[in-house]
């Protein structure tokens, strides 16, 4: 009897297989095979043919807690929310966006949620094993932290639906429409094309008066005139919605390489005799410097330092405050404050945006 619903475990170790039918479980495990060998097909050989509803829980899936801001994903709709969260995650999972496949869950907290993501061709290799077994995929989530010994999973394996129902869970890839829809369509429309020429010669032998022709004609080319009028604005719509897109998402990989271009310019450029205290937010697009110098030429000196480095980065840098403590000849000890400041007219762009070795 085909199983109401299979499950597959592929950990670093091992790869087991559960199938439940009408409440009764068949489990089986083993250790993962060779590189080399696909872990999905090594796990459904332990079992007959697969169910209708399996389900891949897979280690090597990524998984990671992201917070939002709570009011920019109000009202997203599900698709909106899983795009939005997969652009996010790419710097974190190394997984490009067009190369990937997500899956979330909300948690309790407003913004927050755990992602999973995995690259579309495992995805794809997995949906395509299963089918061969005779199954269909229903989902894909993150298998790590569950047990892996016989004994505790062989128990654990009734909870599975309950612990799924808390998982990011990665969807199914959808079919891929059939080539031939466009065959048949080129042909009707073909057709349709020869009849209504047919039906225009007729119609045209059978006029009589050449000055009716003509105006037929030419009402005809007005039409097509209007048509593409129509077509030529809303192209144009669409291309200024494209570049409104574009510099989106300039304006978003030049502020994910701002804060790292900060941190960077500070190992690089602090002079011996300055000590880098504190380093706060001021506003969303300004950061506080503190620290102590014992010269106060030395807070200039580094305020130009760091302009000059973190101009490609769209970062201005001046000091705001310098004080002495009165301690020394010289009267330092110093403290300063520099101010940096992100002018997001000056963000280079896309091509051009600068990066930075973490």
């Amino acid at each position: 009897m085909k199983p109401t619903a299979t499950y597959l475990l592929l950990t670093a170790d091992r790869v087991a297989r559960a199938d439940c039918t009408a409440g009764t479980w068949v489990t089986a495990s083993a250790p993962r095979p060779e590189p080399g060998t696909e872990a999905v097909r090594a796990a459904l050989a332990l079992g007959g043919v697969a169910a209708a509803q399996t389900w891949v829980l897979s280690s090597e899936v990524w998984t990671q807690e992201i917070r939002l801001n709570a009011t920019q994903v109000a009202g997203l709709s599900a698709e909106s929310l899983r795009r939005a969260l997969a652009f996010e995650v790419e710097p974190f999972s190394g997984i490009p966006a067009a190369e990937g496949v997500t899956g979330f869950h909300p948690l309790r907290e407003a913004g927050c949620f755990v992602v999973a993501q995995a690259p579309r061709a495992e995805l794809e290799l997995a949906q395509r094993t299963i089918r061969e077994a005779g199954g269909s995929l229903a989902g894909m989530a993150p298998g790590t932290g569950l047990p892996e010994e016989a004994e505790a999973l062989e128990a654990w394996w009734p909870q599975v639906s309950a612990w799924l129902a808390e998982q990011p869970v990665i969807a199914p890839l959808a079919a891929q429409p059939s080539p031939h829809r466009f065959r048949w369509f080129g042909l009707g429309l073909a057709a349709a094309v020869l009849v209504v020429m047919a039906a225009s010669s007729v119609w045209t032998a059978r006029r009589k008066a050449g000055l009716e022709r003509r105006h037929e004609a030419l009402a005809e080319v007005g039409r097509g005139l209007a048509a593409m009028k129509t077509r030529v604005e809303g192209l144009r719509r669409e291309a200024v919605a494209l570049d409104e897109a574009a510099q989106l998402r300039q304006r978003v990989v030049a502020r994910r390489a701002a804060v790292p271009a900060v941190l960077q310019a500070l190992a690089a450029l602090r002079p011996e005799d300055v000590v880098v205290t504190e380093l706060t937010a001021e506003e969303p697009s300004q950061l506080l410097v503190r620290g102590l110098t014992l010269e106060a030429g030395a807070v200039d000196e580094f305020s130009l330092l760091l302009a000059a480095r973190l101009a490609p980065a769209g970062w201005a840098a001046q000091t705001r405050d310098k004080v002495g403590r009165q301690s020394l000849a010289n009267g330092g000890p110093w403290e300063f404050v520099l101010e940096l400041n992100h002018e997001e007219a000056q963000t280079p762009t896309a091509a051009a945006a600068p990066t930075y070795d973490p």
